[in-house]
């Protein structure tokens, strides 16, 4: 087996030369064990050539300088990133400057599969999403991403993964942020509804706050919710649900000794009133 290992020297000739063809030059460093350390030196036509041959030391330093020079991520780009996966999983950033649009390039790509973006996140630790278009992304990709806090509470943030099946498990990791910025604008699906009351993230004077903004419909969609819902009530001071609410609710709950709690406990206060 022929062993390329040309000079510095000799690989810089040969993508500067203007007498040899790209077929050859192609031909001739495709396998090239030794790396250039960087760009500088290359002449403007032998740029994507050497990053496609894999030319070029793997480091984000390099990776950033491309991706500017470029205005985004190539596919030949896309294609180096993940030829040297493994080595660049290892490895940071020695400065930030091009990290964050990099960042945001990588996380949204659709050439990188969720499974290297994961080992890439070592080197992006300073760099967040707020208000990025992620509705191309699936459920494992931004799960990823907000379980490794990619995704700040934010205006732009909230309005994007509301659109997503996310949003829910969005609140919740967010769940201080949330609940002093509490709206009925977080709670239009009754997923969402039902995802945040049945967390165990909120203590019940927390979900009570909830459920004041939750809509009252939501609160019999589903066995889940429901159950969670009478936790609330019977727990609560003062009545603040409708009496036909309370109905549909003990309806769909399977909590048999709560039911009987409530039930019991809204007589009484019925029959105090009526005394």
């Amino acid at each position: 087996m022929n062993v390329k290992k040309e000079n510095e020297k000799a690989i810089l000739a040969l993508l500067n030369s203007k007498e040899i063809t790209p077929e050859f030059k192609e031909q001739y460093l495709k396998g090239q064990e030794n790396k250039l350390p960087d760009y500088n030196g290359i002449e403007e036509e032998g740029l994507k050539l050497a990053t496609q041959l894999f030319l070029i030391e793997p480091t984000w330093e390099n990776i950033v300088w491309y991706f500017k020079n470029r205005n985004g991520l190539t596919s030949e780009l896309s294609s180096y990133i993940l030829h040297h996966e493994e080595k660049l999983s290892e490895l940071t950033a020695t400065s930030q400057e091009g990290m964050q649009d990099l960042f945001e390039s990588i996380a949204i790509c659709s050439n990188i599969p969720t499974t290297a973006l994961f080992k890439f996140l070592k080197a992006f630790s300073a760099n967040h999403l707020d208000g990025i278009d992620v509705s191309d992304l699936d459920h494992e990709r931004l799960k990823l991403l907000l379980e490794n806090g990619k995704f700040p509470f934010t205006d732009e943030n909230t309005k994007v993964l509301k659109e997503t099946d996310i949003f829910g498990a969005y609140l919740i990791a967010h769940h201080t942020e949330m609940l002093k910025n509490i709206s009925p604008d977080f709670f239009e699906e009754s997923s969402v509804s039902c995802e945040v009351l049945t967390s165990e993230k909120f203590s019940l004077s927390q979900k009570e706050e909830i459920l004041k903004v939750i809509p009252s419909s939501h609160l019999y969609s589903s066995e889940a919710i429901a159950n969670a819902a009478i936790e609330v009530i019977i727990n609560q001071t003062t009545q603040e649900i409708d009496k036909d609410v309370l109905v549909e609710i003990v309806k769909q709950s399977t909590l048999n000794e709560m039911r009987l709690r409530l039930v019991t406990k809204k007589w009484f206060k019925v029959f105090l009133t009526k005394k």
